[in-house]
């Protein structure tokens, strides 16, 4: 039997389908039940199109490629195809994700949007977001604002031009606080922020547009395909958006809440 699962992230509409799984029962149910627990958020009633379906059915064969000299095995997880996407039931929730994630990103960049690492949250209905490398803080400042602003993302943001407007819309990838409520909604950017650990606080207008592409290229998730126009999309923002600041900041919370209630908000 059949089990259709449709879901709305970014404003695409994604169905998954679940075929026929004689020799897979288990494989099927565990994958449904994980799909209805993680992404629940971005469950949504059946529409007429969809932009991109994802079918797993046990007829699709898993190549599988061994490099002697590596002494390494390759496992096939999916085939492309036109606006569809195939796999077997010999994959888990986490390689679902990165299909999901895949498919995302091929839209986005026909869609002028793109993918990149960021926390955000939410004051009053805009979205702000944190980024910079790897231990910058974005989860740590997320964490601390969220008493008083509810947390939107710990990793991964959604930007996205819609109607005139840049959007952000929260990702269906599990990050490492998975507490964080995470649903199709989408929320007008209300600004960008580069961290900067300090002892003080401190929020500067960053001008130069070079400077805020050199920072912000780096954060982009891509597929290898459409790398260059997810940069184009990416640079189509910076563009168009002058909301950008580096904020320094110290891991007091009170001090924090106060800094973003008198200069951010």
């Amino acid at each position: 039997m059949i089990e259709n699962i449709f879901l709305r992230i970014a404003g695409f509409s994604i169905t998954i389908n679940l075929g026929d799984s004689l020799n897979y029962p288990f494989s099927k149910k565990k994958l449904s039940d994980d799909i209805n627990k993680y992404l629940k958020g971005f469950i949504h009633p059946k529409e007429k199109n969809s932009d991109f379906k994802i079918n797993i059915k046990q007829e699709v064969d898993n190549d599988v490629i061994y490099k002697k000299k590596e002494k390494s095995f390759y496992f096939k997880i999916f085939e492309v195809e036109r606006n569809q996407i195939n796999c077997n039931y010999e994959i888990s929730f986490g390689q679902i994700s990165f299909i999901i994630r895949y498919g995302i990103l091929m839209f986005l960049s026909k869609n002028n949007g793109f993918l990149m690492h960021g926390s955000a949250v939410s004051i009053d209905n805009k979205a702000y977001i944190f980024t910079g490398p790897s231990g910058a803080g974005k989860s740590t400042i997320m964490k601390m604002l969220n008493s008083k602003h509810p947390a939107l993302a710990d990793d991964s943001v959604i930007i996205k031009w819609e109607k005139g407007e840049y959007y952000l819309y929260q990702t269906p990838m599990i990050e490492k606080e998975s507490w964080v409520h995470k649903q199709s909604k989408k929320y007008p950017i209300g600004g960008i922020f580069f961290l900067n650990k300090s002892r003080d606080f401190k929020a500067e207008k960053i001008i130069s547009k070079k400077e805020i592409i050199m920072r912000l290229i780096s954060q982009l998730f891509v597929n290898q395909e459409q790398t260059k126009t997810q940069v184009n999309n990416l640079i189509s923002f910076i563009k168009k958006f002058d909301q950008f600041r580096i904020i320094s900041f110290s891991k007091n919370q009170k001090k924090l809440l106060e800094f973003f209630s008198k200069n951010i908000v």
